[in-house]
């Protein structure tokens, strides 16, 4: 029993890392950019993404060493929804959405 305990704890460390951020971007100023516009930013393996009204900071995890962020800033172009049903056979679901004059198609499948 602890073995079992201390690899839970181990694979609860992993998931759940208890360090906090070790840096946080911050939008200072926005000018000129629509007030929907989405912050996009990664650091190494890590994005982290808001829209640039919330006002609050993106947190990363410790990188080592120099250091390239990514920053992009995102509009949206169009939005739909699809309704999952039940995959009741396992199958790859395919599904088309016709969004403003655009059209793409999404497969969803079981993992």
């Amino acid at each position: 029993l602890p073995e079992a305990i201390i690899s839970l704890e181990a694979r609860l460390a992993r998931v759940c890392p208890s360090s906090p951020a070790t840096m946080e971007v911050n939008l200072v100023a926005c000018p000129g950019m629509p007030a929907e516009a989405i912050l996009s930013v990664r650091a190494g393996v890590t994005r982290r993404q808001a829209p640039i009204s919330a006002g609050k900071p993106l947190r990363f995890p410790k990188i080592d060493g120099d250091q390239l962020l990514k920053v992009d800033i995102l509009n949206k172009v169009g939005g739909g929804y699809v309704v999952l049903k039940p995959n009741t056979d396992g199958q790859a679901k395919r599904y088309r959405l016709e969004i403003d004059g655009m059209t793409c198609e999404l497969e969803v499948k079981p993992t």
